[in-house]
């Protein structure tokens, strides 16, 4: 396969990850609105979508891509995409606190 085409089944993949992802985001904001929870933004709605597609491509990464459950799994991580979020942080600010960096 030439360089060119494996980047674009690489964009294709990553495209499809995040749209799932975003999926799963957007049901996320759309249940909390329904819920009133919280009032409908078009502002909010578009950073979810983006922050969901961001922590699918991210979590996506450590799903195989032959994982039976992978597409159900990346749309709950955007469903739960704060969680998600404030979950990597904390992991990665106890690994750099292992490595001696201060935040």
């Amino acid at each position: 396969m030439s360089e060119e085409a494996n980047g674009i089944q690489k964009a294709l993949a990553f495209l499809q990850v995040g749209a799932l992802a975003s999926l799963g985001g957007m049901a996320a904001y759309l249940y909390h609105v329904t819920q009133g929870r919280v009032k409908f933004s078009w502002i909010i709605f578009v950073i979810n979508v983006f922050l969901a597609f961001f922590v699918g491509n991210v979590v996506g990464e450590f799903i195989d891509a032959d994982h039976k459950h992978r597409d159900g799994l990346i749309m709950v991580v955007g469903f739960c995409t704060y969680p998600t979020l404030g979950f990597i942080e904390s992991q990665f600010r106890k690994f750099l606190n292992r490595m001696d960096v201060n935040l």
